[in-house]
């Protein structure tokens, strides 16, 4: 059976029980851009190492496929379950909060490969909330509309859009230990394996030069010009860069000790 079926070629597409409706709807633009925001996740979870974090990205894709079950009609399909869903996530969001300093600037996604991924997922998820909004405006479904909390009256729509924010906050949280675990990473090196680290632009400069560093880091505050020689330098020899912000005391405390760092292939001698 072909991939395509030429049903769609007038610009129409098929719900469950058959209806057809226009690819420009609403409807379709709300369950298209979830199914969008379940494949950035999957994108972000192939970069990420944390076992913990791994194992709660794919719960979320499964609860997005409910989601867009039920948006594109299905009769099968209720949401009710994700209200289980939510006090866990709420849950988990708060252990995480205990592990981080609050949130005091908007982070600027740029410090590493999986973080930049889920901060991706994370805008994506924010779209998806303005369009299940306009969905439900649009549909004549919204029933009462406060400043600052939207109440959808049914408990399906409620735990969908619940969801849809309690995966917000799981993804910026989960973004910003993976910054907290890197230089966890790098610190603890330091402290049991010395003679493979390296502290300061010299030694570290001296590592890249003959090829040793295996992960560098970064503190987003020693400026730009200085990140991208660093980084070219790096990415010469196929070490990793991480640029760690000042969001995290670790990242705080890596800044202050000169800003740059680095894991290392081989011993060196400084």
């Amino acid at each position: 059976m072909p991939i395509y079926t030429k049903t769609g070629d007038k610009g129409t597409t098929s719900l469950f029980g058959g209806k057809r409706i226009l690819k420009s709807d609403v409807q379709v633009e709300c369950y298209g851009t979830i199914d969008e925001l379940s494949a950035f996740i999957g994108f972000a979870k192939i970069a990420v190492k944390d076992t913990a974090i791994r194992d709660l990205l794919t719960p979320i894709q499964k609860d997005l496929y409910s989601a867009m079950a039920y948006l594109s009609g299905s009769s099968k399909t209720s949401l009710s379950p994700l209200l289980k869903h939510i006090p866990i996530f709420e849950h988990i969001i708060d252990s995480l909060d205990k592990k981080l300093p609050e949130l005091r600037d908007f982070i600027i996604p740029q410090n590493n490969e999986p973080s930049t991924r889920l901060h991706i997922a994370r805008t994506v998820c924010r779209r998806v909330e303005r369009i299940l909004i306009r969905y439900y405006e649009e549909k004549g479904q919204l029933q009462k509309k406060i400043i600052g909390k939207i109440d959808l009256g049914d408990s399906s729509e409620t735990g969908l859009r619940e969801l849809v924010e309690r995966s917000q906050d799981l993804l910026i949280n989960h973004e910003r230990l993976q910054e907290k675990k890197a230089v966890e990473v790098f610190f603890k090196a330091l402290g049991e394996d010395p003679d493979k680290s390296a502290l300061g632009e010299k030694k570290c400069r001296k590592a890249l030069e003959i090829g040793a560093v295996e992960i560098l880091y970064l503190s987003a505050k020693i400026g730009k010009s200085l990140i991208k020689e660093l980084t070219m330098l790096a990415e010469n020899i196929g070490s990793q860069v991480k640029i760690i912000s000042i969001e995290t005391p670790e990242g705080e405390q890596l800044f202050n000790m000169g800003g740059i760092g680095a894991n290392l292939r081989f011993k060196v001698n400084f």
